[in-house]
């Protein structure tokens, strides 16, 4: 996202949509995004990491700084029910995992076992593919570690993410 603003190539971003559940969604009878789940907090997670302004995107669960769930979604939407806590929590939690990967003594093998088998795909040195995967790794953990210090202190993802923590 943030290569597509540095080229100026931004202009239609929002018309894209990245939430696999969108399909079922609707809000005003029209099909929009969860803004939860994971594929939906990964592209809000870009956005703020490329300065894009996300108030172009419609997503049923809006405010990420709402204490709950249910206080999240737009006003007007049905009502959270726990399929949507669960998509969310499950969002929340790879996408932490994801970025606290290489903080792990189970991360490195991880990684290397990762690299092994996408060198074999792309035909490419397993050392090469290692550099590249640690690079997106920090990238993501540091983004992530941005877009939840964005949020306000009694957000329900840090409520969520400090109960991960115990």
């Amino acid at each position: 996202m943030r290569e597509l603003k540095d080229n100026g190539l931004d202009n239609d971003w929002w018309t894209t949509k990245s939430c696999p559940r969108a399909r079922k969604v609707c809000m005003n009878k029209r099909r929009v995004q969860c803004g939860v789940c994971a594929s939906c907090l990964l592209r809000r997670q870009s956005l703020l990491a490329a300065g894009l302004d996300e108030g172009k995107d419609e997503y049923s669960w809006a405010n990420l700084s709402a204490p709950s769930l249910c206080q999240a979604a737009n006003p007007g939407f049905r009502p959270t029910v726990t399929n949507d806590e669960r998509q969310a929590k499950c969002g929340v939690y790879d996408l932490a995992a994801l970025g606290s990967l290489l903080d792990t003594d189970a991360g490195g093998k991880r990684i290397a076992d990762a690299s092994a088998e996408l060198a074999v795909h792309e035909n490419a040195r397993e050392g090469d593919v290692a550099r590249k995967l640690g690079r997106l790794l920090i990238a993501h953990r540091e983004e992530w570690r941005n877009f939840i210090a964005a949020q306000k202190s009694d957000s329900f993802l840090k409520r969520w993410l400090e109960i991960l923590q115990c």
